[in-house]
């Protein structure tokens, strides 16, 4: 995946995960922290600018995406593998992201074409980023409380959460292959 839609994909799930952080790996070796902690070397907001201005074409933009190798999510973002990203919140729920190209509209259609393997205790939000061109999705569970554990234990509260994440990125990234091959 070129850098310039890593940049794209990270920038949006950024905007939608507050704690989430890039690490960003130039050319020359150097390692730059974005994120909206105050130890980041660039803001949140920063790394969005530059992701805009490069999928505009803006100049300047080529030159400096151009002199990075890689964009990878950190923070409260663990990778999950193909594009998934895990993330437990402080109130007792799981969550699942995923970043997309797809325009809003593909992304809601496949949500719902979807729908049934979410099962019940599982929410399905889109974050669309207009200007991005990028859409952040997030797979939630109920809070699991002592009362939900008793009805399904947290493994498979977790599995089925994983399940429905795994099949709707993949579900993305067929799509996105579908899109930029017509």
């Amino acid at each position: 995946m070129p850098v310039e839609t890593k940049l794209r994909l990270a920038s949006v799930l950024m905007g939608a995960v507050p704690d989430a952080r890039a690490l960003i790996r130039r050319r020359d070796g150097a390692a730059i922290l974005a994120g909206r902690h105050p130890a980041c070397d660039v803001s949140a907001s920063q790394l969005r600018l530059l992701a805009f201005a490069a999928a505009r074409r803006c100049s300047g933009a080529a030159a400096a995406v151009g002199e990075l190798r890689d964009v990878e999510l950190a923070g409260a973002l663990a990778p999950e593998g193909a594009g998934l990203y895990r993330r437990h919140t402080g109130d007792g729920r799981e969550e699942r992201w995923l970043a997309t190209t797809l325009p809003p509209v593909a992304v809601t259609h496949l949500v719902e074409e979807h729908a049934e393997r979410y099962g019940p205790g599982i929410t399905v939000d889109v974050v669309a980023d207009h200007d991005l061109g990028a859409s952040a999705l997030c797979l939630t569970t109920e809070t699991l409380t002592t009362e939900t554990l008793a009805t399904e234990p947290l493994a498979g509260a977790v599995l089925r959460l994983d399940h429905a994440a795994f099949a709707l990125v993949a579900s993305c990234l067929i799509a996105e292959l579908h899109d930029t091959g017509s």
